[in-house]
């Protein structure tokens, strides 16, 4: 007796929140599949490779072999969007995304909008669109955030333009929402010390600044809107721009990494992205603490897409943070060196955005 499964599927985004033990599905060919007719095989003989249904290979239900056939009986349910059981038995199964299935990211590598992550070694346009490259991970590997592919620009009088982030005509932003009193953290030098000792602080998280800061308008402004001045004393475009920012058109609306998804990082997370070791913190400014161990890895990846035509650049310079030193500056951290200084929010700094996964 001969047993039929053709499959069919669509491949789907999976986020990269993946089982420790998970691993690329092979690939049709590997596994034994074909797209050629084998000699012989009786009609309705053929078993369909799971992800890819124009390979074949003819079987029989007795001869069928689970493990040799790719399955195998881990718990999937945590990271696989959709399920292929094996047609001999169904305790064995295996993703039904291909090649590009959940993985554990590791900083360096490049994060794809299907959800997933590889090394920048690995790059080919066949795995999906990169928006990312990851800088910090928990728990593994699962979890972690990723820095955007290019410092985000301005067009004149420093409007931002999330069609075309990237080619505006100013690579600074002004930090906006000076003087603008009792809505923020403001933290001393001693202040900030403590926190960036403590890797649950607020300076490690800068998405609810962000989100704060792109909602204020000062009640006192009286720019006019769209203005240099209006920028710097009445609200924030570097809030403003970040929550307007999405990576490429495809994900505008994306749930995880679309418009709405992305902030201004902290203080900490910038520290992070350059290498940072929060139990040698000495002092909240300088380069205490700054190992420089991350912003290498990152780069690597950052060069690696831009030598394949991709729009990205690596990171240098002074950024701006979210995480904010008084009513009138702001900190912002040297991703050439790590030091951090806090400076004049009527000042110019690059801006990079961050988001988790």
């Amino acid at each position: 007796m001969k047993y039929v499964l053709a499959l069919f599927f669509t491949i789907l985004p999976v986020k990269a929140y993946s089982s420790l033990d998970c691993n690329a599905v092979p690939d049709c060919f590997d596994l034994g599949f074909s797209l050629e007719d084998e000699e012989g095989c009786p009609e309705n003989g053929y078993i369909y490779c799971p992800f890819n249904s124009t390979y074949k290979k003819c079987v029989s239900f007795q001869t069928t072999d689970c493990e040799e056939l790719g399955f195998n009986q881990s718990d999937k349910s945590a990271w696989c969007a959709s399920e292929v059981k094996c047609p001999k038995d169904e305790t064995y199964t295996l993703c039904a995304s291909g090649k590009a299935v959940a993985n554990i990211c590791n900083i360096g590598d490049i994060f794809y909008a299907n959800g997933t992550c590889f090394s920048a070694d690995e790059y080919s346009p066949t795995l999906g669109t990169p928006i990312g490259v990851v800088f910090y991970v928990t728990d593994g590997g699962q979890h972690g955030k990723m820095v955007n592919l290019k410092n985000i620009t301005f067009k004149t009088n420093y409007v931002f333009d999330p069609e075309n982030p990237y080619g505006q005509r100013y690579a600074t932003i002004r930090y906006g929402l000076k003087n603008v009193t009792g809505d923020f953290s403001y933290y001393t030098t001693e202040t900030l010390k403590d926190n960036l000792k403590s890797t649950s602080s607020p300076v490690f998280n800068g998405q609810e600044d962000t989100s704060l800061m792109a909602t204020l308008t000062a009640s006192s402004c009286t720019e006019n809107e769209g203005s240099a001045d209006f920028t710097e004393f009445c609200v924030s475009m570097a809030g403003r721009a970040a929550v307007a920012f999405y990576p490429v058109t495809s994900v505008s609306t994306n749930a995880n990494y679309g418009a709405g998804q992305w902030w201004v990082p902290s203080v900490g997370e910038l520290a992070y992205l350059y290498g940072f070791v929060s139990s040698s913190v000495t002092a909240s400014g300088g380069k205490s603490g700054a190992d420089g161990s991350v912003i290498g890895p990152v780069n690597y990846a950052l060069e690696k897409l831009a030598s394949e035509g991709i729009n990205a650049a690596k990171i240098s310079g002074e950024y701006w943070s979210s995480t904010q030193f008084s009513a009138s500056n702001a900190w912002k951290v040297n991703l050439s060196d790590g030091s951090r200084t806090n400076e004049g929010k009527g000042n110019t700094n690059a801006l990079r955005l961050i988001t988790d996964f």
